[in-house]
C-alpha cells in the first residue's frame, strides 16, 4: 500500500471577464494567504463572457489559471484606495478651529435645518 500525505492547500479563487492580468484583493486576502504560504494557491478564471441581455446576467466560458505556491511580493501589488478616518463627530477645541472657522472662505459649510443638514451656499446639497 502506498503512503499517501495528505496537505489542506488554501485557495484564494477570483473570477473576472477581464484578460485577468490585474485583479482586487483584499488587505485580509492579502495576510491571508501570506500566513498560509506555500500550502496556498491562487486559481483565476479569467475572459468570462458575461451576457446581459436576459432577465438575469448569464456567465460562461472562461480560461483557467492556477498558481501554486503563491507568494504574494509587495511589488506584485498596487495600493488603489484607502480609509480615511475623518474629523466628523469628534470634538475640535476653539484654538484648532481658529477665528477664521474650518474651512477656507468659499468653501460651502453643513448646517441643522429643521433636522436635515443644508448647505450654506445657495442651493448645493451637502457631501
Amino acid at each position: 500500500m502506498l503512503g499517501v500525505t495528505l496537505r489542506q492547500l488554501h485557495v484564494e479563487v477570483k473570477g473576472t471577464t477581464s484578460a485577468g492580468l490585474e485583479l482586487i484583493l483584499t488587505r485580509a486576502e492579502v495576510e491571508k494567504q501570506r500566513k498560509y504560504y506555500p500550502d496556498n494557491a491562487l486559481v483565476v478564471v479569467h475572459s468570462i463572457e458575461l451576457d446581459r441581455t436576459g432577465e438575469e446576467p448569464a456567465t460562461s466560458g472562461g480560461v483557467l489559471h492556477c498558481t501554486s505556491p503563491w507568494a504574494v511580493e509587495d511589488a506584485d501589488l498596487t495600493v488603489i484606495s484607502y480609509a480615511y478616518r475623518t474629523q466628523v463627530g469628534r470634538q475640535l477645541s476653539s484654538d484648532v478651529v481658529g477665528e477664521q472657522g474650518l474651512f477656507p472662505p468659499g468653501v460651502p459649510q453643513q448646517r441643522q435645518t429643521q433636522g436635515k443638514p443644508q448647505a450654506t451656499d445657495g442651493e448645493r446639497s451637502p457631501l
